[in-house]
């Protein structure tokens, strides 16, 4: 299925190369890394991409936002996430096939709804984690969480994150 009428069949960049603002949904590439100097995947970016699997950020990106990936069903793996901050709400809602996403070792806060209905089975945060809000892991596959012991503000025990 092509694209509608009107809708660009390029990766769309903000004029100073910082943002990712579209990203077209029927596009038949399996992977992708983003170009470096971006720092921002805009809402809805990604949203119901049909082929992608893969999506590198490039160590770059520091915020994914509002459902940026929403319903991408084929998306697997996110790599390159070292310096992410913040993921907004339903960023990766629905993305029923994600499986991996590389350690958030920069990661500050998780919106409500982030991962919603994921694939995820394991996720690791940084030791900067200030804001947990709701739902964000709901109808996921997550056995392991991991948040450092020297977080100030959250605590995993059993599985389970609790504040301090």
């Amino acid at each position: 299925m092509d694209e509608p009428a009107g809708v660009p069949l390029n990766v769309i960049y903000s004029a100073d190369g910082q943002t990712l603002i579209f990203y077209p949904r029927t596009k038949r590439d399996f992977s992708y890394r983003v170009r470096e100097g971006t720092q921002n995947i805009g809402a809805s970016a990604f949203r119901n991409v049909q082929y992608l699997y893969e999506v590198d950020l490039g160590d770059c990106v520091k915020n994914i936002g509002y459902i940026a990936f929403d319903w991408s069903l084929n998306l697997t793996q996110v790599t390159g996430t070292a310096n992410v901050q913040t993921i907004d709400t339903s960023a990766f809602n629905e993305c029923h096939n994600l499986h991996t996403i590389s350690p958030l070792s920069s990661i500050v806060s998780i919106s409500q709804d982030a991962f919603f209905g994921s694939a995820l089975e394991s996720i690791e945060l940084s030791n900067q984690i200030e804001q947990l809000n709701g739902m964000m892991f709901a109808y996921c596959n997550l056995t392991t969480i991991v948040i450092p012991d020297s977080n100030p503000y959250f605590t995993v025990v059993d599985g389970v994150v609790f504040s301090k």
